[in-house]
């Protein structure tokens, strides 16, 4: 009886190191997960109603109500919407990645770029310009996605998770199909021998304004402004460095 009681106690100190060892590696390495709903409702969309109309959180946004951190006077009203799209977490950050609109836009066409992807919008949204932002869930605090992509620090594995979640338009993308393939090295090179046009929606400059960077081209994958077979050839020798 005695030898099976230490055994017990020796599975239990066991088992127990190990789930403090995981729990700690996990905490080491970063949590990163898909955000969910709760009964309609995500975290910290509380916190984010409050943040653009003021007063208490409702279900609902009030009712002629404009933003408190509205910077410019916005000329058309769309529809409200909240979504949080990924969270992070470990010993030092933990942030969201947020797709949403307080309800409000200013009739300006714009464009980000965000490592080799571009986001594009019809309009500038309010509170983040192309309607997307990140919250600082130790702060309390939500920021513009143009802004937070700059502090790695603060917003670490936001690049990364970006780039998994293959938001935006991959810079090169001939078929927008949110892939980077030969398909569209192939595509760049017909465009270049007169076979083929390049897609009506790939200049942005004069039309869009920048707000993270400058790019006249989104077929332009090596960034010197302009349509060159350069470009074909830079996306052939990225994907043969992903092998």
């Amino acid at each position: 009886m005695k030898k099976k009681i230490i055994f017990l106690l020796i599975i239990t100190v066991v088992f127990s190191s190990v789930s403090c060892l995981f729990t700690v590696n996990a905490a080491e390495q970063g949590l990163s997960l898909l955000a969910t709903e709760y009964d309609g409702i995500y975290k910290y969309e509380g916190a984010f109603r409050e943040f653009v109309y003021g007063g208490t959180p409702t279900t609902e946004p009030p009712s002629n109500t404009v933003p408190t951190i509205t910077p410019t006077t916005p000329t058309v009203l769309e529809e409200y919407f909240y979504k949080e799209e990924y969270e992070y977490a470990d010993q030092e950050a933990n942030w969201v990645l947020i797709n949403a609109s307080a309800g409000q836009y200013i009739d300006e066409k714009v464009y980000g770029v965000f490592g080799n992807r571009v986001l594009i919008s019809e309009v500038k949204s309010e509170p983040f310009g192309l309607y997307w932002g990140v919250f600082n869930a130790y702060t309390y605090e939500f920021v513009d996605l143009v802004y937070a992509w700059k502090d790695e620090e603060t917003f670490p594995n936001l690049h990364e998770t970006f780039e998994m979640l293959k938001l935006g338009i991959p810079i090169g993308d001939m078929d927008r199909d949110k892939e980077l393939t030969v398909i569209d090295a192939t595509h760049i090179q017909k465009c270049m021998a007169q076979l083929e046009s390049y897609p009506d929606d790939d200049i942005l400059e004069p039309k869009y304004r920048g707000v993270n960077g400058y790019l006249k081209y989104i077929s332009d994958f090596d960034h010197d402004n302009e349509r060159t077979i350069i470009d074909a050839t830079a996306i052939q020798r990225h994907l043969a460095n992903l092998k």
